[in-house]
């Protein structure tokens, strides 16, 4: 068998289970060998009856008998119950829901799973069944445990994998590591690492095997941020004359020595002929905006345009607006593009223009500042000179995206680069998806931060809403966070469900919901109508997380708390307090796990929005952290953000082998790898 044979001549795979490959991108065998568990059951040890132990999974081996069938419950739910005796003792072995077992009665066989004891009594619970025939494949071994692909499951595809090592030839894989690679890192070869992975003999082994994957990927990650900085190294960016008074006056207020010490590090940037490439982070509040308008201002004193780039069309015109206010006595003018409209500003005052118009006047260099979402990748916009680019919330854009912005450009000048984001970044993280930034963090917010925060549960929901009642009469304002947007057949609150109740409980207030699929008028219809206090509640979705700024803000309910990340949370509940106002935090909790509470104690008792990500990352792992909107990245690679160790060996790995040969055209099988996967950091 061939890496290139189509999977449907494997043994095991008819026309049904070919066509749901097929339609989940899985046409060769190479494309299967490549699907790694994403777990391992250790079902290696044959224990005899006699020596049980609760709850640990373990495989037993004897004689099947007196099974017999029959329904309890008011859902008449199927029990199978069955008494399995070796040459030690009998036991009671229960399926719950499942028929198949009666093909075993009376057979001698192996079954893997647990002694448990609950309302049924003291029994062993199946977890694996199998004759000595299939043994070797499903139990009495580690297992590997797949996703399932489709409607193709675990045991499937574990079987289908089996059937293709039998027939193999392993030789044919080309190791795309090189060899003084695999001995410098201590890595196993490709044609011993892929079998491995998927049948190993021991734990050990399977994770050694693993990692040498994990390596892989993040090797791929780290050539291609040091490719690029190297290439962004070659290029030369403006050198912009830093004008201090000029800048001290239009700040309204004095800097802290945290925004100092970070200015001092954007001016440096900004006066070097290299592109500089910083994430600036801080919490919300912190006063990261006021340092980009600094920069922005600076580079448009020097005849350079300036980029601004926002995930969402609501946060894009929240900064305009801002932006158009702070520059309103300056002779600077400001675009803004959405997929919607267009408006152009000068003086503190905008009117709305056409599309083509406004690309015009960027083209002609009649607009200083450009404000966008990432719309802004997909116009044809061809600007005069740009000299610097500025992205809100960093992680919500690639590397690609980036470049692409860089590009549209008329000058031959490659402009500075800045990324903010109120969202901590671990240095694990930071060392993978940001190893091209320089990374600067404002540690504490020019205000105090007084806000009260309690976890509640459901039977204090009435007197949680009269004492926000009577806060709203005296003039605060209450956004309601939900996980959700739309009604699912689950108890996730959500924002359209919950707006109906809060309308009939708070039926003397104003109140209004904004999410992400509105229309960007009445959101930001929604965003002017709050800061101007004509609404007293906002049901909400976790839109509020990426950046909106609600001045009066003081009070907040955030719904199935324990749904929602540290970072996410602390975002969320640093919307209150921006000027140093006494806030409340209400965190509504729908389930209540060991690892939930430990996450939201430590929001409770943690200052530090560093330290709650890196707490975050430990108890939710890299792949929760992330969320859906990084799910482009590999699952290796999120599983290998846990051991900075291997991070760091990544690296080093990545700087030996650009060190030979910067282009990889003496690693053909590498190159080749770098190619296919070189878009992992898109997006």
């Amino acid at each position: 068998m061939k890496l290139t044979d189509d999977l449907r001549y494997v043994k095991g795979v008819g026309p049904k289970i070919s066509n749901i490959l097929k339609e989940n991108g899985f046409n060769i065998v190479k494309d299967l060998i490549f699907y790694f568990p994403f777990r391992y059951d250790d079902f290696s040890k044959i224990v005899k009856i006699k020596d049980l132990k609760f709850d640990q999974a373990v495989t037993i081996y004897g004689k099947l008998g007196s099974l017999r069938q029959y329904r309890i419950g008011k859902r008449k739910l199927l029990i199978t119950e069955g008494i399995l005796t070796d040459d030690t003792a009998s036991l009671r072995v229960l399926w719950f829901g499942q028929r198949h077992p009666i093909k075993f009665k009376g057979k001698e066989i192996y079954i893997a799973g647990k002694l448990v004891k609950n309302k049924f009594g003291t029994y062993f619970s199946p977890l694996e069944v199998a004759t000595e025939e299939q043994k070797t494949i499903h139990l009495a071994r580690v297992v590997p445990v797949y996703r399932k692909i489709g409607s193709i499951n675990s045991k499937q595809i574990r079987k289908i994998i089996f059937n293709i090592f039998q027939n193999l030839d392993l030789k044919t894989l080309k190791d795309p590591l090189p060899d003084f690679i695999l001995k410098e890192f201590n890595l196993k070869k490709i044609d011993d690492a892929i079998l491995n992975v998927h049948f190993p003999k021991d734990i050990f082994i399977a994770k050694e095997s693993k990692k040498r994957f994990i390596f892989e990927d993040l090797l791929i990650f780290q050539l291609k941020i040091l490719k690029e900085r190297k290439l962004l190294l070659e290029k030369k960016a403006p050198q912009i004359k830093i004008y201090e008074k000029e800048t001290e006056e239009i700040l309204p207020f004095k800097l802290t020595e945290e925004q100092k010490r970070v200015w001092e590090e954007i001016k440096k940037d900004l006066q070097n002929q290299k592109p500089s490439n910083r994430l600036l982070q801080g919490d919300v509040g912190s006063g990261k905006t006021v340092l980009a308008k600094m920069a922005v201002f600076n580079v448009v004193l020097n005849n350079f345009q300036a980029v601004l780039m926002a995930p969402t069309e609501v946060l894009a015109r929240q900064h305009f607006d801002d932006f158009l206010s702070f520059f309103s006595k300056k002779n600077i003018s400001l675009g803004y593009i959405s997929s919607n409209e267009c408006l152009f500003g000068h003086g503190g005052y905008f009117v709305k223009i056409s599309k083509e118009k406004m690309k015009n006047n960027i083209f002609q260099g009649k607009v200083d500042i450009v404000i966008g979402t990432h719309s802004l990748l997909g116009e044809k916009i061809v600007f005069q000179k740009v000299g610097i680019v500025i992205i809100d919330e960093q992680q919500r854009f690639g590397v690609e995206q980036r470049a692409k912005l860089i590009e549209k450009s008329k000058s031959s000048l490659i402009p500075h680069f800045i990324s903010m984001t109120a969202t901590p970044i671990p240095r694990t993280l930071a060392l993978v998806l940001y190893g091209d930034l320089d990374i600067s963090t404002i540690k504490e917010r020019p205000f105090p931060f007084l806000v009260k925060t309690y976890i509640v549960s459901e039977n204090k929901r009435k007197k949680v809403y009269e004492f926000l009642k009577n806060k709203i009469k005296k003039g605060s304002q209450l956004i309601i966070v939900c996980p959700r947007v739309e009604e699912k057949n689950d108890e996730i609150k959500n924002v359209k469900a919950e707006y109906k109740k809060i309308k009939e409980y708070f039926s003397d207030f104003q109140i209004a919901m904004l999410y992400a699929k509105m229309k960007s008028e009445e959101k930001n219809r929604i965003i002017e109508d709050l800061n101007k206090n004509k609404i007293n509640i906002l049901v909400t979705s976790s839109v509020i997380e990426v950046g909106l700024n609600l001045q009066n803000l003081d009070l907040m309910i955030i719904e199935n708390a324990e749904r929602f990340g540290l970072a996410q949370l602390y975002q969320m509940i640093g919307r209150l307090s921006r000027y140093g106002k006494e806030s409340y935090a209400f965190l509504f909790l729908n389930k209540f796990t060991k690892n939930g509470y430990l996450r939201l104690k430590a929001l409770k008792e943690k200052k530090n929005a560093l330290e709650l990500a890196e707490i975050d990352l430990k108890l939710r792992g890299p792949g929760e952290f992330f969320g859906k909107e990084q799910s482009g990245i590999p699952d290796l690679v999120i599983e290998g953000l846990k051991d900075l160790t291997l991070i760091e060996k990544s690296k080093k790995a990545a700087e030996m082998i650009l060190e030979k040969d910067p282009n990889l055209t003496s690693f053909p099988e590498l190159y080749s790898l770098y190619s296919q996967k070189g878009k992992i950091l898109e997006g």
